[in-house]
């Protein structure tokens, strides 16, 4: 069986690495972008099971990201979870807009595995 390939889109470099090496350690596969637009198209190339993306990107938002996703028929069943730093009030705007789960960055990798493994067994993949 092929592993779950994650995508991580963060514009930190080091937070995209501390995720990635945290996603690779519990056996996940992962392919990353910089930006929500540079994640769109990751999807076009890869076969992605669920996406974690950051709140605040610049340009696009991982709000458009999000909503970007949902009226895809091709991707619109891709779970998605938010990360954030700030704006944790908009926790109930990202979940209207469809997102599997929101993710405060103090507590990213104490959450992130069961918040991943929970949207993945509730959401579509590949």
């Amino acid at each position: 069986m092929s592993k779950q390939t994650i995508l991580v889109i963060d514009d930190d470099e080091n937070q995209l690495a501390v995720m990635a090496t945290f996603l690779e350690r519990q056996g996940y596969a992962v392919v990353s972008a910089c930006s929500a637009e540079e994640g769109l198209g990751v999807l076009d190339q890869h076969a992605v099971d669920a996406a974690v993306c950051d709140v605040m990107l610049p340009r696009k938002s991982g709000k458009w990201f999000l909503e970007s996703v949902r009226r895809s028929v091709k991707f619109a069943a891709l779970p998605v979870l938010m990360v954030t730093a700030a704006r944790e009030d908009m926790m109930q705007e990202l979940l209207d807009a469809g997102a599997n789960g929101f993710l405060a960055k103090r507590d990213l990798l104490k959450n992130l595995a069961p918040a991943l493994v929970t949207a993945l067994n509730k959401g579509g993949s590949r």
